[in-house]
């Protein structure tokens, strides 16, 4: 099957299961490119992107000009110099007022066909978060792309998106092929937004299991108990009430640490926050690191505090990999009753749950575990097993190619469907 993963970012460093879908693609033998809008973060790190070749299938997509008269230049040159008359045509499609509105009036439409215009048949076109998908179906409908339309939704792009920009999926909705929410709580989202529900499928993002050795988890007598999150310095992580939590930890006079890797614009409020409650003694917030670096930490830590919130602008997280990992290394989890993580955190099982925004809930839960480290083992060693039957990246691609053959028809592999 011949692939196009429509990205935002790549490689970026907070969306590891985009490189590791890709990855699986190309181990099943799929002819794989990869549109991106912007270079991620990630540089080349990620071990998969260099076995893989990952950044030579990788094309960045030329931002469109922000006025009208270098549109216009642009597209102009283009079909003066290497425009094809059929790929013309399928362009002037981009120009219909009627269907496109504004994007057709301003040639920012047309502007985005030009790079798929000579070769833009494909077999899937797997668009990574909503937005993209409501993208690349104008475009396959003017015929500069073609292909079965897959669309992945993950959090941001669910109730925040369609806040902000109302009706934006009903055209997707209609016209995409098939649905992939992370989670079934956004499965139950899509449907209530108008998504068919015989388009819906939940594939939920993995990760692999044997990246990371599995340890009994126990307190160690030469240092405190030590917490980790990782993640975006952002609101729906809830890392505010984290803190909280921690200082009242510090207060019963419990030996504590919180690690918290990442970058994001509430890191400045959050270094200030630590100061203010007295725990920047025990608050280290290092930054961005390396995927290798995060599973070494993930391995001389003891308890995973994830208390992801809805944010105000209704926000979301779906399941944050770094739950998985972390449970995958034998870690408990203290989290929140947030989106899909009770659908992976089973609650007393794996570790505890609470309220989103309950700092006390959040406090009470590390106290049952830093008071019963009998139980640690036990909430790790369920945690490893719920991953390992449910969220095996393995097992989650071959289930994403199978996804994808079942919507091209046979005999039709390899020469790119139009839809």
């Amino acid at each position: 099957m011949k692939i196009a993963f429509f990205v935002n970012d790549f490689p970026s460093y907070s969306q590891t299961f985009v490189i590791r879908q890709i990855a699986g693609a190309i181990e099943g033998d799929c002819a794989v490119s990869v549109f991106a809008r912007r270079p991620g973060t990630a540089g080349s790190t990620h071990r998969l992107i260099g076995r893989h070749a990952m950044m030579d299938r990788t094309v960045y997509l030329p931002a469109v000009p922000r006025t009208f008269a270098r549109r216009l230049l642009g597209i102009a040159r283009y079909c003066s110099r290497q425009g094809r008359p059929a790929a013309i045509a399928r362009m002037a499609r981009a120009l219909n007022i009627m269907a496109y509105g504004r994007e057709a009036a301003s040639l920012k439409l047309a502007w985005q066909c030009l790079p798929f215009l000579n070769h833009g048949r494909y077999d899937i076109l797997h668009c990574q978060f909503g937005m993209l998908g409501e993208a690349v179906v104008k475009l396959r409908q003017t015929g500069a792309l073609r292909g079965k339309l897959v669309t992945a939704f993950r959090g941001y792009d669910t109730s925040p998106h369609l806040k902000q920009n109302p009706g934006a999926y009903d055209r997707l909705f209609r016209h995409g092929d098939l649905f992939l929410p992370v989670c079934e709580h956004f499965k139950r989202w899509l449907i209530a937004n108008g998504c068919p529900e015989e388009k819906i499928v939940v594939l939920r993002s993995g990760i692999d299991p044997d990246d990371f050795a599995f340890a009994a988890r126990k307190p160690q007598e030469n240092r405190p108990v030590r917490l980790l999150w990782v993640g975006r310095l952002v609101e729906k992580k809830g890392f505010r009430y984290a803190l909280t939590a921690v200082a009242g930890i510090k207060r019963s006079g419990k030996k504590i640490e919180y690690l918290i890797f990442g970058e994001g614009p509430l890191r400045k409020e959050l270094e200030q926050q630590s100061a203010e409650m007295g725990i920047d003694d025990i608050v280290a917030m290092p930054g961005n690191r390396p995927h290798a670096q995060i599973v070494a930490q993930m391995e001389n830590s003891d308890i995973l505090l994830a208390p992801s919130i809805t944010a105000e602008d209704g926000d979301q997280e779906g399941i944050p990999n770094v739950i998985k990992e972390a449970m995958a290394s034998g870690m408990p989890v203290i989290s929140t009753r947030h989106a899909g993580i009770p659908e992976l955190v089973g609650d007393g099982q794996s570790g505890f749950l609470t309220r989103e925004r309950d700092a006390e809930g959040l406090e009470k839960c590390l106290n049952v575990l830093l008071e019963n480290p009998g139980i640690w083992q036990e909430l790790g060693a369920a945690g490893r097993l719920k991953v390992e039957k449910e969220y095996d990246i393995r097992h989650l691609n071959r289930q994403l190619l199978e996804l994808y053959a079942a919507l091209i028809p046979a005999g039709d592999s390899g020469r790119a469907p139009a839809s």
